[in-house]
């Protein structure tokens, strides 16, 4: 980041005694330091660094630099020229003036180099205000729309003597009045000076999205009195906690916003009238009728108790797809997706967040298609049935379809309130002893003959048996099930149960 005279003077005269030359320019826009050398071209934007016998003969005209000396004698044409000299007493060497300088520039570097990665990594307004403490001095609050603390660090004495984050999360009722009066007052994005109470003064800027309020912070001055500079680092952290307010509420604050409130209800087993849902629509990119349907998927953690949803998450989401209503509901993430086929619409949702998805550990359930947002609450339930399917069959996959779970589901759903053994019938249970004392199965011989459509030859060459080997097996058999299987229920009865009994078994 850029650093201006004011903080560079600031941070030096901590380790030395300065006098200062030249013309002030608050507004020079510093980025590095340079050592100068005789014969060199300076430029702005830079902090040159002149030691003794180094200054050239005539100030560059309209040069936007600062110029610090230590020790060393200071031509008159740059005592009274138009560009700031800083001379530096009480210095040891001209390296150690360097180094010195270095490192203040690489404070703040790091500074905002660590608030782009929070940014970037879960936009946690709280941890950008515990890196920002001990650069800005002074305690800082961020606060949504309805006065909600969403962060706020102050210091700490004492024995630990470090700056901490508050642990309320209301904004006291005596000062919600003040900060409703400081939002009506700066319906634009400025930051504004303003009195606390009359005993302290207060740095706010306010945060829109769509021209809306969606928050503020503010910075008390209580520490440390505001010096020239302190507004340029408020305003520096102020640009990444409104990113932050960005990033945690996207689109699904705009145009999805009446048709995401529609689909939560819907969710909730709540009841809306059809003209409620329509105008819902109506309202959303939705509107158009194409002849596409909808298609909803659900991500679900692998780890439902201790994951849990972050609004970066959300955001993140909703970044990639735009296209589509995106929401948190139950620790899972719900998205609804308009498309003309089924793998149209979820190829284009895994396609663009696979990896963010495979790093946080979701898995995707995806719905049958459906015509009516009135019918999400059904198709929200298939798409988490065909992951718990799914998972119980293959747990490696990421995606799992619940046309392709269907059979599955109602395989799992047959037994009702019973146990297999319960819905065994007892020439079953006499198939099942008979295998435990034979090397040969009766069940798996069953269990093929079935399979084949009771078609003998078909059963004999997957058994690699005779056909009259097979048929005096398959005798015994319905001898000891009591029944030859001649009706078609009784054909479908058998082949479910040992279906359920061979999934069992997985």
């Amino acid at each position: 980041m850029n650093l201006n005279q004011d903080l560079l003077y600031e941070q030096l005269s901590q380790h030395y005694s300065i006098k200062s030359y030249g013309m002030a320019r608050e507004d020079i826009a510093l980025k590095a330091v340079l050592c100068f050398e005789r014969g060199m071209i300076m430029e702005d934007g830079y902090v040159y660094l002149m030691p003794q016998g180094s200054f050239p003969d005539t100030v560059p005209e309209d040069l936007q630099c600062l110029v610090i000396c230590p020790d060393c004698i200071i031509p008159d044409c740059w005592i009274h020229g138009s560009v700031p000299v800083y001379l530096l007493q009480r210095t040891h060497s001209i390296i150690e003036v360097l180094n010195g300088i270095q490192r203040i520039f690489c404070r703040f570097n790091e500074w905002d180099a660590d608030l782009i990665s929070i940014l970037e990594t879960g936009a946690d307004i709280e941890q950008m205000l515990l890196i920002s403490a001990p650069i800005l001095e002074n305690p800082v609050t961020v606060v949504n729309d309805r006065f909600e603390i969403l962060g706020s660090v102050d210091y700490r004495g004492g024995a630990s003597g470090r700056w901490e984050l508050d642990d309320y999360r209301s904004v006291p009722v005596d000062c919600i009045e003040r900060l409703r009066s400081v939002y009506e007052y700066t319906k634009i994005q400025i930051p504004y000076m303003h009195d606390d109470h009359g005993h302290e003064r207060v740095y706010t800027v306010n945060f829109f999205l769509e021209n809306e309020f969606r928050g503020s912070i503010s910075m008390r001055e209580i520490y440390k009195p505001f010096p020239e500079y302190a507004l340029m680092l408020f305003r520096h952290l102020a640009k990444y906690v409104q990113r932050a307010f960005q990033y945690r509420s996207g689109i699904s604050r705009s145009s999805f916003e009446p048709v995401r409130k529609a689909v939560k209800a819907l969710l909730d087993g709540t009841y809306i009238e059809d003209k409620q849902m329509e105008h819902a629509v109506k309202l959303s990119p939705f509107e158009k009728e194409d002849g596409r349907a909808y298609y909803c998927f659900v991500l679900i953690p692998d780890d439902e108790t201790g994951l849990g949803i972050t609004d970066y998450m959300i955001s993140s989401l909703i970044e990639r797809l735009p296209e589509c209503i995106i929401l948190p509901y139950s620790k899972r993430i719900v998205i609804i997706r308009r498309s003309a086929s089924m793998d149209d619409g979820y190829k284009a949702v895994t396609e663009k967040v696979v990896p963010m998805l495979e790093a946080a550990g979701f898995r995707i359930g995806v719905s049958d298609s459906f015509q009516r947002l009135r019918d999400i609450r059904t198709e929200y339930e298939k798409a988490c049935c065909a992951i718990v399917n799914g998972t119980a069959e293959d747990d490696k996959k990421l995606l799992y379809v619940f046309q392709k779970q269907v059979f599955s589901y109602m395989l799992h759903q047959a037994k009702g309130q019973f146990s297999t053994t319960d819905l065994m019938p007892s020439g079953l249970i006499r198939l099942m002893d008979h295998d435990e004392k034979s090397n040969v199965s009766y069940i798996e011989t069953l269990r093929s003959f079935l399979t084949n459509q009771m078609n003998s030859a078909r059963t004999a060459r997957e058994l690699y048996l005779h056909r009259s080997s097979l048929s005096q097996r398959l005798d015994r058999i319905f001898e000891l099930l009591g029944t030859s299987l001649e009706t078609p229920d009784e054909q479908l009865f058998y082949r479910i149960l040992l279906r359920i009994m061979e999934e069992e078994e997985k």
